[in-house]
């Protein structure tokens, strides 16, 4: 398990890789999976992401807004590694309560990134956004440095 966090001692944006992914779904169709279908939801989402206390309306609305945000992530990370939606777990910051990441990977990713992620909802739809930034190589940087004469 690689918990992701911001791992570089400053951000400067000429020494980092951009990566953005979205995802937007209805929200009446988690209320149906939730339903007919509530076995896909436990392989799908990890017990921390699936909260059985909440009303089933509010359920719906957060795996909604939670399924967004691990798409989110998968797409966002899409030109560096491969991530299947079953490696992202998205948590709540317990006293500030916004979204942070999990990835469930055999190998930690190789290079420092920070990683922020944003969910949304109305009663009818979610939406999250998952922003990433990836260190450049030292070689990537080497390679675009003008030559001294």
């Amino acid at each position: 398990m690689v918990i992701l966090k911001d791992l570089s001692p400053a951000f400067t944006p000429g020494d980092y890789h951009f990566s953005i992914g979205t995802d937007i779904e209805e929200v009446d169709r988690f209320a149906r999976l939730l339903g007919r279908k509530p076995t896909l939801i436990d392989r799908l989402f990890f017990p921390s992401e699936w909260r059985e206390e909440l009303p089933a309306a509010r359920r719906a609305m957060s795996l909604a807004g939670i399924w967004c945000a691990k798409e989110a992530v998968v797409k966002a990370f899409a030109p560096f590694i491969a991530l299947d939606i079953r490696q992202v777990e998205i948590l709540k910051h317990p006293s500030k309560g916004y979204p942070y990441v999990v990835l469930h990977v055999d190998a930690p990713f190789a290079r420092p990134f920070q990683l922020s992620v944003s969910i949304s909802h109305t009663r009818t739809l979610a939406q999250a956004v998952a922003q990433l930034a990836v260190a450049r190589s030292s070689m990537e940087v080497a390679a675009e440095s003008p030559k001294n004469p």
